[in-house]
């Protein structure tokens, strides 16, 4: 499981690029009226291509919570890419947790994945335990660290949810969005099947 532990500060929220993607006025005294209902969009857009990507477009703090390694020397981690990993810990049943000292494992990571992978194994964990993982992920903390395609991809998302917000089943994710995306989606290589 993947727990967000520090959301995006609103203040983070690119609100101005989407009003300029949304040809919106400016200058006006009211301008702020919407940024409520901005930003809830750009939360949405978020979640959805972060989602669909398996990427923290920006930075803030996760922990991983799983009851079992997926074997003794490495851990996929579920987002990517990963500025730190902060601790690593093994809880038992009665929720004493044990740190994991960082000298026993590193990050190892690509474009699409990263993997927590251990110097020599990861340690049991108890039955009725579970390991956890408090890292660091993203582009970025600010919107211009983001890749510029994935940039582009959250805010004509966000603004199809603005425009859509009186309507049901528009899709959001456009051809093009889709294209925009498809740098940031890890391709599935397969030998296919037998017979």
């Amino acid at each position: 499981m993947l727990i967000e532990v520090t959301p995006v500060d609103d203040a983070v929220l690119p609100v101005g690029a989407l009003r300029e993607q949304l040809r919106m006025g400016t200058g006006f005294t009211d301008e702020s009226v919407q940024d409520g209902l901005l930003i809830g969009c750009l939360r949405a857009a978020l979640a959805l291509i972060e989602a669909r990507t398996g990427k923290a477009v920006l930075a803030r703090a996760f922990q991983v919570r799983l009851p079992g390694w997926s074997d003794r020397f490495s851990q996929r981690l579920p987002v990517c890419p990963v500025i730190s990993v902060d601790a690593v810990r093994i809880v038992d049943s009665a929720a004493e947790a044990q740190v994991v000292p960082p000298e026993s494992y590193r990050l190892v990571q690509t474009a699409h994945r990263a993997t927590l992978e251990a110097l020599s194994s990861l340690p049991g964990v108890p039955e009725f335990g579970h390991f956890e993982i408090d890292l660091q992920a993203g582009y970025g903390a600010g919107w211009n660290a983001v890749p510029a395609g994935m940039r582009q991809a959250v805010l004509m998302v966000a603004a199809a949810f603005y425009e859509g917000r009186s309507t049901e089943g528009s899709d959001v994710l456009t051809p093009t969005v889709t294209a925009l995306l498809a740098e940031f989606r890890a391709t599935r290589l397969t030998l296919g099947r037998a017979g």
